[in-house]
């Protein structure tokens, strides 16, 4: 757990501040399952599920990654490494 929080807050850290983007961690929501961290982007709103390096969502969290998918209103990433974390930043949050 420490390790997925660690990169958490990188990932906070890294997007907090840059104009246009706002990014805000869930602590608890209504629906079992949503990603960890959301942006909200001129480039569109982004949903990422954080986790361990190694580790992968679990089935209730990789049905709501498709499901957040299918909308076609936003996108949804799971990421278990700053390798990943930067891959989706520079393909879609900041391009």
């Amino acid at each position: 757990m420490a390790k997925e929080k660690n990169l958490q807050t990188l990932i906070i850290d890294d997007m907090e501040g840059r104009p246009g983007i706002l990014i805000f961690k869930l602590m608890k929501a209504n629906i079992n399952g949503l990603p960890d961290l959301w942006i909200l982007a001129p480039t569109g709103t982004f949903a990422v599920e954080v986790k361990a390096p190694g580790e992968v969502p679990k089935p209730h969290q990789e049905a709501m990654i498709n499901r957040i998918n299918a909308t076609k209103g936003a996108r949804a990433y799971f990421v278990d490494s700053w390798q990943a974390w930067s891959k989706i930043k520079s393909e879609v949050i900041l391009t």
